[in-house]
């Protein structure tokens, strides 16, 4: 089980009761207002700001916080569609899980980032009926308007990562596996 610490924030909701939480958002993100803006409390703090905030929250060195329980629609995705083979699904919220890792377009994900990601999508695997991962950037209307968790977030990296903690990815729908 992959230690995670609470920090609950108020950024949330009800989900709609016809919702089935089914995909994962990627996002990255930087507390600029901050001296040590990659630090998991500024970070925090920038979201609480921002009345936003994602599920989860992964720092530098793999620490893993809980902002939203997983039962709640949290405010991560915006306004937000997912394009599939099999529709176009607005309001990603409704039913995602939001993960923000504490990192720029500048820095690389570490490798204790990638390894917390994947213990932590076991678990959410073992809650949920997830069938796709895809970053905000993959998701964020208009097109263009986010460009997280970015270049340096390697999906190839992130998908060995899953792979070595026992998941088939053959089941989930990636922004380089999607039709």
């Amino acid at each position: 089980m992959t230690r995670i610490e609470s920090h609950p924030l108020p950024h949330h909701n009800e989900r709609p009761p016809w919702s089935v939480v089914d995909t994962v958002i990627i996002h990255s993100m930087f507390a600029v207002d901050y001296k040590e803006p990659d630090s998991v409390e500024n970070c925090i703090a920038a979201l609480d700001k921002a009345e936003v905030a994602s599920h989860y929250l992964i720092g530098r060195n793999g620490e893993g916080w809980r902002l939203v329980t997983e039962d709640q629609r949290a405010w991560h995705a915006g306004e937000s569609c997912l394009l599939i083979p099999d529709g176009k699904f607005q309001g990603v919220n409704d039913f995602s899980i939001g993960i923000e890792l504490i990192c720029t377009n500048a820095d690389t994900v570490t490798e204790e980032q990638y390894h917390t990601l994947g213990k932590l999508l076991v678990e959410v695997l073992s809650r949920h009926p997830i069938r796709f991962i895809f970053g905000h950037e993959h998701v964020a209307v208009p097109q263009g308007r986010k460009s997280d968790p970015g270049t340096t977030f390697c999906w190839k990296r992130f998908k060995s990562e899953l792979e070595s903690n026992g998941i088939d990815l053959r089941n989930l729908t990636f922004p380089d596996t999607q039709a």
